[in-house]
């Protein structure tokens, strides 16, 4: 569908005519023509006319591309000339394009699945490959595991004869070294028993003489506590006497200090009334000035003592 521009337009289409005229030459041609799309030569005689068709779209687009750039003002319109103009070669271009492409993923097609029944073919025999291997492998272990079997059978057989001849080995070991423990144990206990009779005499001595000992020790221990015990109790009431004297002088010196320090507050505060009457000349102005001052109400204002 061509596009009717008015007289006031100032876009001249007229730029296109040549290739309308071409256009119009080849539009029923190109209706009727027909190639054997299946047949190399025919294929090669379509792709030459599609190729003379994109032709036609490079010459629009130059023409549109150059006509744009000197009509700014009419881009519009060119372009949608452009559109439909392209749109009608780019329909002339599939009729015979869609067969060709149909062609081409059928080929396509055709080649992966040929790469595929060979790559499956490839890992087909990769497979039995391997599986032969695994196969090999599974009876040398096979054939491995029986003869270990067979010598591992044969040195428990071994090990078993030796276990026994060293069982009855150990036995005759263990009876004779049990008669020989018993005669030792006989002999200990008649040494023990006579060293306990002895040992329980000189235990007995031993006592006697600790008990004395202890008896001594006792009395002597009474004699020292007692003694220990004076000496704490003098000590105690020493030390309590002190200690009441120096609580005396400490309570004297703190009275001291409290009446020395009352005597200095008066002090400071009556120098601070006579100067502070010395400005207000009011006794009672002044006594409340110096009260708010001294408990600290007046901001910024203390009292230096």
């Amino acid at each position: 569908m061509e596009q009717t521009i008015t007289k006031a337009s100032p876009v001249n289409l007229a730029v296109f005519d040549e290739v309308k005229a071409w256009m119009a030459r080849y539009r029923q041609e190109n209706a009727n023509l027909v190639f054997d799309y299946e047949d190399p030569q025919g294929e090669k005689e379509a792709r030459s006319h599609v190729y003379k068709l994109r032709q036609a779209k490079t010459k629009i687009n130059g023409i549109h591309k150059k006509t744009k750039s000197e009509y700014l003002a009419a881009c519009k319109a060119i372009d949608s000339e452009r559109n439909v103009l392209v749109e009608e070669v780019n329909g002339w271009i599939d009729v015979h394009m869609m067969p060709i492409q149909s062609i081409e993923d059928r080929r396509q097609a055709v080649i992966q699945a040929a790469a595929a029944a060979e790559q499956a073919e490839k890992e087909r025999i990769e497979q039995e490959r391997l599986d032969a291997i695994a196969k090999q492998e599974e009876e040398i272990a096979q054939r491995q595991a029986e003869l270990k079997a067979k010598e591992d059978a044969a040195a428990k057989a071994e090990q078993e004869k030796i276990a026994r001849f060293k069982a009855e080995e150990d036995r005759i070991i263990r009876e004779r070294e049990i008669f020989e423990a018993e005669k030792r144990a006989e002999v200990e206990a008649k040494r023990r028993e006579a060293e306990a009779k002895k040992q329980a005499e000189i235990d007995k001595q031993e006592a006697l003489k600790r008990a004395e000992r202890e008896k001594q020790e006792a009395i002597e221990a009474e004699r020292e506590k007692a003694r220990k015990e004076a000496e704490a109790k003098a000590k105690a009431e020493a030390e309590r006497i002190a200690a009441e004297k120096a609580e005396q002088e400490r309570l004297a010196e703190i009275e001291r200090k409290r009446q020395a320090n009352e005597r200095h507050r008066k002090k400071i505060e009556k120098e601070t009334w006579d100067g502070l009457f010395v400005i207000l000349k009011d006794d009672i102005l002044t006594d409340t000035v110096a009260h708010y001052i001294k408990i600290g109400e007046i901001p910024n204002v203390t009292i230096n003592y």
